[in-house]
């Protein structure tokens, strides 16, 4: 999936910015500046379609974060990493980082990486068949507010649940799902094509 903001210039732009502000967080020992450069560098080149250098940036980032002992900061960079693993079709990747989420956000139970951690635990069990799983992995994306922000990362794993879940015939589930991603696109049902976002 390859998204745009407005074109390759301002994502360029972007990315001169956040490494200028990376180098001078480094410098300054600024960690939690660092991190964010980190982090939205990785949404640069992950919107630019640059998959390797997004997950390079977003390691470095919840590498940087664990070294701190900020576990909340780090499961938001391995939920990037999940993302990334996502796209490729990685399971068994994104499997591992969903756990490492989970287990960093233990002491954080309403957290919003919650719902990111329920839709891809929840889109594995329907790609297993485990509806009891799938069904109670969507609860927990739901109860954590899915519904209220269904982002634009969102969409690919939400077309997908969908298109398990019809596979299943899980109709009710299915149709959300595909709600939710219709939402998450912009409107615009996106299963395999580049998604363009302007502003």
């Amino acid at each position: 999936m390859r998204r745009r903001w407005g074109g390759d210039r301002r994502l360029g732009a972007a990315e001169r910015h956040f490494q200028t502000s990376r180098a001078l967080a480094a410098t300054l020992g600024a960690d939690r500046l660092q991190l964010s450069c980190e982090n939205n560098l990785g949404e640069v080149f992950r919107f630019r379609g640059d998959q390797v250098a997004a997950r390079l940036s977003y390691a470095r980032a919840a590498r940087l974060a664990g070294a701190r002992g900020w576990g909340d900061l780090a499961a938001v960079a391995h939920v990037n990493l999940a993302l990334v693993a996502l796209q490729r079709r990685e399971g068994s990747t994104v499997a591992g980082e969903i756990d490492r989420v989970a287990a960093l956000l233990d002491d954080h139970p309403r957290h919003w990486a919650w719902q990111v951690v329920g839709l891809l635990r929840s889109l594995r069990a329907a790609e297993r068949g485990e509806e009891p799983a799938c069904r109670a992995w969507w609860s927990v994306a739901q109860d954590r507010g899915l519904a209220r922000m269904p982002g634009p990362d969102l969409w690919l794993p939400l077309e997908r649940l969908s298109t398990a879940a019809a596979a299943q015939g899980w109709v009710d589930l299915s149709d959300a799902a595909a709600g939710l991603a219709t939402r998450a696109a912009g409107g615009v049902r996106t299963e395999g094509v580049e998604v363009e976002l302007t502003d």
